[in-house]
């Protein structure tokens, strides 16, 4: 009985040259770098470090400075704002609704209680 399924034609593929050249190359240990060069990266770390620290800290001074200044500002234009004296006539008390039905006239007493 045969498959309905054609196989793929040449799907397997040869090696790449390099691995029969080479066969343990998987299995040896990795290459390492020179001490100076580890150190080196290194050291450029910490720069870039530091540098990204040093603005972080220098942005946050700015801003501080900046809404001291503001607030200066602001509490200036507040104490130079126009803000005129309260008003120097005496107030004149006036017949409120209570006080002027104390006097009815005749004729008219279902106003009072």
């Amino acid at each position: 009985m045969s498959s309905k399924t054609p196989l793929p034609g040449r799907a397997l593929r040869a090696r790449h040259k390099e691995s029969q050249i080479h066969p343990g190359k998987p299995d040896q240990p990795r290459s390492r770098r020179p001490t100076q060069e580890v150190q080196a990266e290194k050291a450029k770390k910490a720069r870039v470090l530091a540098d990204k620290e040093r603005t972080r800290s220098e942005t946050i001074q700015a801003t501080a400075e900046l809404e001291n200044r503001m607030e200066a500002q602001l509490k200036e234009k507040l104490a130079t704002a126009h803000h005129p004296p309260p008003s120097m006539q005496k107030r004149v008390p006036r017949a409120t609704a209570k006080n002027s039905l104390a006097v009815v006239p005749e004729g008219m007493s279902f106003f009072r209680k």
